[in-house]
């Protein structure tokens, strides 16, 4: 089982790594990666600092899913880490519910990533705790 948990976890981390590169490396209108690219106006100030922000997020994002990946490598010195950064999506995925106008529950588009974060992610977070109590 812990092999399989390592898979998890490693493919997991990388997946999510380069999720965030999309935007760190993209902004707001990301590379397209995941879903077509949109053009942003480059003249507001106000957009280039919500795209400053994106990015730095992002960019940190993709830093905690590298170290969550080494959890597959390493699983008992990179477990905190990983719980953590499990715990940390699945509180993402609840504030997507905060959104005013939108629910995320009636988007078939993103209903499959907002029930990873908010079921699989802390399901993953408590088997990697379990495991990572073992000998």
């Amino acid at each position: 089982m812990r092999m399989i948990l390592r898979a998890l976890l490693g493919l997991t981390g990388l997946i999510l790594a380069l999720i965030g590169l999309n935007t760190a490396f993209g902004g707001m209108a990301t590379l397209g990666w995941q879903f077509p690219r949109f053009d942003l106006p480059d003249t507001s100030v106000e957009i280039a600092r919500h795209d400053s922000n994106a990015r730095f997020f992002a960019a940190t994002f993709s830093g905690m899913a590298i170290a969550m990946a080494l959890a597959a490598w390493r699983l008992k010195p990179f477990a905190s880490v990983a719980i953590a950064f499990l715990l940390a999506i699945a509180l993402g995925g609840l504030s997507r519910l905060l959104h005013p106008g939108y629910s995320p529950i009636s988007d078939l588009a993103l209903l499959p990533s907002l029930l990873a974060e908010i079921i699989a992610a802390p399901l993953l977070a408590l088997w990697t705790y379990r495991e990572s109590q073992k000998p």
